[in-house]
């Protein structure tokens, strides 16, 4: 175990956001309209909603900065992922370089590592998610040793779990009947001309005991790209393998687990879905947004992005072939509606709007479960939060020399 980590307090600069269209802005939250269909609950936006939202104001001042260090192990940011906020405003993540358990204290100032890599009791293999638990505790899926193990920030992992597949999908929570509950995503038989794939995005359920887990719900996935590929000639004859990969623009869904009930994040439209374990929809917010199209405009800034992020290195940079790769591959017609959601302690949900090629900064909008828009908070350059808290972001910045930093920003509802 080791604490007292480097934290430097530092002044940041008003944050103020990307431009947004704000015309009469609300200054407390905005109502959804309710309705009944079939039995679900309906809260709906005009998109017109989006553009008043009040603005939730992020301190000038940070918490605190975890910052890293390139001489000291100890400092290592780079290395901590599948980070969250615990409702008491500490961060936990993973350190992939020592497989421990990792929470980041704003208000000590102390780094507390537990647990090391291993396949023993209270150890981790060398990949591991982690998942914020309803009250605070964690569920840790421990890709390397095939299991899952729960755990708390300040005593580290209690027990283990062993469900059939626990090396494959995404677990995404438990349910208090002791269920276990995952996201997998499913390809389906043949594919499209162009190599496009389609696939279904399943919520499975693990009871307790059970050696195979039930199809609760399936959801449209990600649509990717499959071609065969030529791996090498052997006595044994031509190898051929699969290579998959993404379509550009592709909307990505998500599930999560959202108290008794799990949320659904098409992305492919403004809607944030609630289901019950039983796969039953429960309630949809929806926003009527209208998806842009992805045009040439759009496929002229995803090449100059590239050609951007590629820039300055040691290799030569053949601009043509990366143009002709990005404008001659399949991708989707529509721009995702957002690119991602992420949950607070409380349940407030955070959707991040979709980033266009080439654009700096971030816009999210935080939602409670009433359909309420309590606001929209915004950031003119870095990368989206990587964790939301109840009254706090964790957020990561890397600068020219790979050096990682974690800050804790405080920010007001209106």
């Amino acid at each position: 175990m080791r604490g007292n980590a480097w934290v430097l307090l530092l002044w940041l600069g008003a944050c103020g956001g990307p431009a947004m269209d704000t015309g009469e802005v609300a200054h407390r939250p905005i109502e959804a309209v309710g309705r009944d269909s079939a039995g679900v609950r309906i809260l709906e936006h005009p998109a017109a909603d989006l553009d008043r939202a009040p603005q939730i104001v992020l301190d000038s001042a940070p918490m605190a900065v975890f910052a890293g260090s390139a001489a000291s192990a100890a400092n290592d940011m780079y290395a901590l992922t599948s980070l969250t906020l615990l409702g008491d405003g500490r961060a936990v993540g993973f350190d992939q370089n020592t497989s421990a358990l990792v929470t980041l204290d704003p208000v000590s100032g102390q780094r507390t590592d537990r647990g090391r890599r291993g396949a023993g009791p209270g150890e981790l293999g060398e990949f591991a998610e982690i998942v914020r638990l309803a009250d605070d505790s964690l569920l840790i899926q421990d890709y390397a040793n095939g299991r899952l193990a729960i755990a708390t920030a300040d005593t580290g992992i209690v027990r283990t779990l062993v469900p059939a597949g626990a090396s494959s999908g995404t677990f995404i929570g438990l349910a208090s009947n002791g269920s276990v509950l995952a996201m997998v995503t499913a390809f389906d038989p043949g594919h499209a001309a162009d190599g496009r794939q389609e696939t279904r995005l399943l919520l499975l359920e693990w009871s307790d005991g059970a050696t195979a887990p039930d199809t609760a719900a399936a959801f449209p996935g990600a649509p990717y790209i499959l071609e065969q590929v030529v791996q090498g000639e052997g006595p044994a004859g031509t190898t051929i393998a699969r290579r998959i990969s993404t379509i550009a623009f592709a909307a990505t869904p998500m599930l999560m687990q959202w108290g008794e009930a799990v949320l659904h994040a098409p992305a492919d439209r403004w809607a944030v879905e609630s289901y019950r374990l039983d796969g039953t929809l429960a309630q949809a917010i929806r926003i009527a947004t209208v998806p842009a199209r992805v045009d040439a405009v759009m496929l002229d800034r995803a090449v100059a992005a590239t050609l951007a992020a590629r820039a300055g290195g040691d290799a030569p940079i053949d601009s043509a072939a990366i143009r002709t790769h990005i404008l001659g591959a399949p991708h989707a017609e529509l721009v995702p509606a957002y690119e991602r959601v992420a949950l607070s302690p409380d349940g407030t949900i955070w959707v991040i709007d979709y980033r266009m090629p080439g654009d700096s900064g971030w816009v999210a909008t935080a939602i409670d479960a009433d359909g309420r828009i309590l606001g929209r908070m915004a950031r003119p350059t870095g990368e989206a939060p990587v964790a939301f808290g109840n009254d706090r972001v964790l957020l990561r910045d890397e600068d020219a020399d790979g050096i990682v930093s974690l800050t804790f920003v405080r920010f007001s509802l209106p």
